[in-house]
């Protein structure tokens, strides 16, 4: 049970209309709709409901019998539901709710020249790269369900992304993309609240964006078309990719989350990359009734760390691009200069002491900060064939890539990359040992990390990460001192 009790002030209710009642947290996005829409206008949110374990069938049959309609996720307590000002006041005064959040739109934290027009989009036929689609006929999508389902011993990482283009040869498939999934189906297909479900697929899903295949090759690409030179942080780890295309959401981002709950023991994630976060929650204190907040304690709980990259909104104190990005149990990534400075793009948090909140029952401790920082300035990974380049990308491109090379491959810059690296690390670790902890982890690597002279821990966290040190501690398989809390997380 998610107990609503901060010392410095997170909401133990809310305020409708001034007047003061026992409530669920709402979305202060969703005030101006609460009070001057009309009661027919329909709006996208997110319920939260106070349990451990799936919606229940009673949720579902009062949400349906009050004529909303949505989708749900399977194991997160969570409904995706079109309502109206009524009938989200009216959920509001359930004792089952926690929060009731707006679906916003994520934005993807990499710095490249992308035009978001889908007029944009070419094919890089130009520039040679030649590609034939692979045919997504039935007897293949069998075959991949047939591969997709027999388990790995290696460390999967769940890149919660725009999609992968597996056409390319830096990822091959189903060897370390062991599942291309995407996200279905939309909310409106749906006269009730229907179960999320993911749907294979065989072919390119980073169409537009390119963002998702130049994550996962920072992490897991194989360098096979650069003899090596352009590889990820740990090649050849495992991913596990949740599509969203161009544009993800809040529910989306959960989505990936409530899947990896799913397929924790059989696909052996460890690990949930999410490069993405909102300029609209910055500045913001943690708030343990936001989904995302609850979504990566259950992640924690069940062995699986979160890593968010810390934002790409300049060097100025409080533009950590997501409250949740500063819960205990996660890992955010600043990025670093080639120098091994902070990078002048990177988001900081704020020079502020640690704060105390309860939850599940048990006190824990969050900063406003980074917790680490890694490469993430002028890097080189994958290039996916359908990406909305813009001229631009293309000749700051040619200046460091050959003319072969640049078909395949692209520099950009961004703590999307940060987290990339940071995530491939974590995977490496637990391979040379599974029985670390969430909590382990991300004091491993706070403790192996190189200081930055320059900055302070509210701008670039314990400092630049010291990947082979972080895997020689991990290997060592011996006890690591979590601190006195009662053995609870909190940022050192």
């Amino acid at each position: 049970m998610i107990k609503l009790l901060c010392r410095y002030g997170l909401l133990l209710g809310c305020f409708v209309y001034s007047l003061a009642i026992r409530s669920a947290v709402i979305d202060p996005a969703l005030n101006s709709f609460l009070k001057q829409s009309q009661d027919h206008t329909l709006q996208e949110v997110l319920v939260t409901f106070d349990q451990t374990y799936p919606v229940t069938n009673n949720q579902l049959r009062y949400l349906s019998d009050e004529g909303m309609t949505g989708s749900r996720l399977n194991d997160l307590p969570m409904v995706l539901v079109k309502a109206t000002a009524t009938q989200i006041k009216t959920l509001v005064m359930r004792e089952d709710v926690v929060s009731i959040w707006c679906n916003e739109l994520l934005e993807y934290e990499s710095i490249q020249h992308y035009e978001s027009s889908s007029s944009s989009i070419k094919e890089l036929t130009l520039l040679q790269r030649l590609k034939v689609s692979l045919i997504d006929n039935q007897e293949q999508l069998n075959a991949h369900h047939r591969t997709s389902s027999v388990s790995t011993n290696k460390v999967s990482v769940l890149l919660n992304d725009s999609g992968i283009d597996i056409t390319h040869q830096d990822l091959s498939f189903p060897d370390v993309v062991r599942q291309n999934l995407t996200i279905q189906p939309e909310l409106s297909s749906y006269s009730n609240i229907a179960p999320l479900r993911m749907q294979s697929s065989l072919k390119n899903t980073d169409i537009g964006a390119g963002h998702g295949t130049l994550v996962a090759g920072a992490i897991s690409g194989s360098g096979a078309l650069s003899a090596g030179k352009y590889m990820g942080v740990a090649p050849e780890t495992p991913i596990i990719s949740i599509g969203s295309g161009n544009k993800k959401t809040l529910f989306d981002a959960l989505a990936g989350m409530d899947y990896a709950l799913q397929q924790r023991q059989r696909l052996n994630i460890r690990v949930v990359l999410n490069a993405f976060g909102s300029r609209h929650d910055m500045g913001t204190p943690l708030n343990i009734s936001h989904p995302m907040t609850i979504a990566t304690k259950r992640l924690s709980d069940r062995g699986i760390i979160t890593v968010f990259s810390a934002g790409n909104e300049g060097n100025k104190p409080g533009s950590l691009t997501g409250s949740y990005k500063k819960a205990p149990w996660v890992i955010t990534v600043a990025a670093a200069s080639r120098d091994k400075n902070i990078a002048e793009f990177s988001s900081f948090g704020a020079p502020v002491k640690a704060q105390e909140i309860i939850m599940d029952d048990r006190r824990y401790f969050w900063q406003d900060q980074p917790t680490i920082t890694a490469p993430g300035q002028n890097q080189i990974s994958l290039r996916a064939s359908l990406s909305s380049l813009s001229a631009l990308s293309l000749r700051g491109d040619s200046q460091q890539l050959s003319a072969r090379l640049l078909a395949y491959y692209t520099q950009a810059s961004g703590t999307s990359l940060s987290a990339a690296y940071v995530s491939g690390v974590i995977a490496a670790m637990l391979e040379k040992n599974p029985e670390l902890s969430c909590q382990q982890i991300k004091i491993i690597l706070q403790r192996t990390a190189e200081p930055i002279e320059q900055a302070e821990p509210w701008q670039a966290g314990a400092g630049v990460i010291n990947k082979k040190a972080a895997i020689e501690a991990a290997s060592k398989n011996v006890s690591v001192n979590t601190g006195k809390v009662s053995s609870e997380f909190s940022s050192l």
